[in-house]
C-alpha cells in the first residue's frame, strides 16, 4: 500500500540541458520498502511518498517506477536538479551493484529510466549508509562538520563515511563495510564465512546471542528466551548479569572497532544511527571507554552522537548527493 505525507509543500547520468530548478528527489530502496522525497536545496523535505519493495530489474518495472516518481512530483517536474537514489549494497563509481542486500535491483537499467522522466536532472545513485551519512551532515546531526562516520546498529552493521565534505565510496564500493571488520580473530563464524566480524557482536542479533549464550551457560532459561534487542536492553536496564554481560562485550567490541577506524579516517565525529542506537543512552558510558582504552590520544577528542533525522536520512542523503559532487 501507498502511503503520502506532505510537510510544507558515484553512479550519474547527465542531464540534457542547464539546470534552473530549486527541488530534488530522493530515493532510498529497502528490503521491505522505497521511501521518495521531494527535497530542496536546503535538505527540507516537502512531501514524501513509501511504497513496497518490489522487484527493479526489467524493463517495465523500471519504467512504471520512474513513473511513479514522476507522478509524486506532479507539476513541479520542472523544477527538479536532481534524482539521487539511495540502496542497500556497495555501488561503485561506475553505478554497478557490488552486492545488492534483499533486492532485486538493476541499478544501471533504473538510473536510465529516471533519467527519461527527468531528462533534465542529474541523476546518480550511492549506497544507503553514505546517504544517511551526507543528510546527517548536510541536515542533521552533523552540520557543519566535514569528516564525519554514521555508524548503523540494526540486525547487522554498516557505515557511511564523509571525508573532507564528500562521501567516500572507495576503489569498489565498499568503503564504510565496517560490520565485516575482524574484531576477534578467533570468534563466531559470519554469514560471511569469516570469523569474529563486528556484526556477530555489536548488532541486534549479536546482543541476543550474547545474552542467549551467557544465560544458558548459567542455566537460566528464562533470560535465554531474549526474542529482540530491545529485551536485552530492558533486561539490561534491571541489571539482569546476562543482559549486563552482552552489553559489555557489544560496547567493547565497538568501541575497538570504532578506536581503529579512526586512526584511518580521523572523523570530526561518530554518529550512531539504526535500531540498536534508539537505546544510545543506556550504552553511551560503555562505548566512550572502551573507545577511549584503544583509541589513539589525539582520536579521544572525538564526539559521540545520536544521528538526529531517524528513517529520513537516506532520502534527504541522496537528494542533496545527486547535486553535490
Amino acid at each position: 500500500m501507498t502511503t503520502h505525507d506532505s510537510t510544507d509543500a558515484s553512479a550519474q547520468v547527465g542531464p540534457g540541458r542547464a539546470q534552473t530548478g530549486k527541488l530534488l528527489v530522493g530515493i532510498d530502496m529497502g528490503g521491505t520498502t522505497i521511501k521518495v522525497g521531494l527535497v530542496d536545496e536546503s535538505g527540507a523535505l516537502h512531501a514524501r511518498q513509501t511504497v513496497p519493495t518490489g522487484g527493479l530489474s526489467d524493463k517495465d518495472s523500471q519504467h512504471a517506477f520512474a513513473s511513479m516518481v514522476r507522478s509524486i512530483v506532479g507539476d513541479k517536474q520542472g523544477l527538479i536538479h536532481g534524482v539521487g537514489f539511495a540502496v542497500p549494497g556497495p555501488v561503485d563509481r561506475d553505478g554497478n551493484l557490488r552486492m545488492g542486500v534483499n533486492v532485486d535491483l538493476d541499478l544501471p537499467g533504473m538510473l536510465q529510466a529516471l533519467q527519461r522522466e527527468f531528462p533534465s536532472a542529474w541523476v546518480r545513485a550511492l549506497n544507503d549508509a553514505n546517504a544517511a551519512a551526507f543528510g546527517e551532515c548536510n541536515r542533521g546531526a552533523a552540520v557543519g562538520r566535514k569528516d564525519v562516520l554514521l555508524v548503523t546498529l540494526g540486525t547487522g552493521v554498516g557505515a557511511g563515511v564523509v571525508a573532507d565534505g564528500k562521501v567516500l565510496v572507495g576503489a569498489r564500493g565498499i568503503a564504510g563495510e565496517i560490520g565485516h571488520m575482524c574484531v576477534e580473530a578467533s570468534g563466531v563464524k559470519c554469514n560471511c564465512g569469516r570469523y569474529g566480524c563486528l556484526e556477530q557482536y555489536s548488532s541486534a542479533r549479536g546482543l541476543i546471542r550474547l545474552m542467549r549464550e551467557s544465560a544458558l551457560q548459567a542455566g537460566d532459561e528464562r533470560s535465554a528466551s531474549v526474542e529482540d534487542a530491545r529485551q536485552v536492553m530492558e533486561a539490561f536496564e534491571r541489571s539482569n548479569p546476562h543482559a549486563v554481560h552482552a552489553m559489555e562485550v557489544f560496547s567493547d567490541r565497538l568501541g575497538y572497532a570504532l578506536a581503529n577506524i579512526a586512526c584511518v579516517i580521523d572523523p570530526e565525529v561518530i554518529l550512531l544511527g539504526g535500531g540498536v542506537s534508539e537505546c544510545f543512552d543506556l550504552f553511551e558510558d560503555m562505548l566512550r571507554a572502551s573507545f577511549d582504552m584503544y583509541a589513539l590520544g589525539e582520536s579521544r577528542s572525538v564526539e559521540f552522537r545520536k544521528a538526529a533525522l531517524g528513517n529520513e536520512a537516506g532520502m534527504v542523503g541522496a537528494a542533496l548527493f545527486s547535486i553535490a559532487q
